[in-house]
């Protein structure tokens, strides 16, 4: 290695050191979207800082317990369709969640945002 030279990280080294945020939006709340999310969350951690964004009671059932981990709740008020049922609330849920990542993307809260279709 020449004087002055840095040694090369791997993709995983730069990922610990400058982690980004990134918001994860709820999907179908009557497809298996949340539970994918919750389901990747260990590796997710290890690689970037995510968030969650969606209504509230949809990651509640998905097994989110208050304060373990980042939430950005949408605020509807609605309940989540029945699993395996979709619903014109469902679809409000799922369009209110990536708006509210887009937004928080447009703010410069978050890096970049992922949306799961279930």
């Amino acid at each position: 290695m020449s004087r002055g030279s840095r040694p090369r990280r791997s993709l995983n080294e730069t990922c610990q050191r400058s982690r980004p945020v990134v918001a994860f939006t709820s999907g179908d709340p009557a497809g298996i979207g949340p539970e994918v999310v919750l389901g990747a969350w260990p590796a997710l951690a290890r690689i970037c800082r995510p968030v969650l964004v969606g209504e509230a009671s949809v990651w509640r059932r998905a097994g989110v317990r208050p304060g373990s981990g980042a939430l950005h709740d949408t605020g509807l008020g609605l309940r989540p369709p029945e699993f395996g049922r979709p619903a014109a609330a469902g679809g409000a849920l799922a369009f209110a969640a990536v708006q509210a990542a887009v937004r928080l993307a447009e703010r410069g809260l978050v890096g970049a945002v992922v949306e799961r279709k279930s």
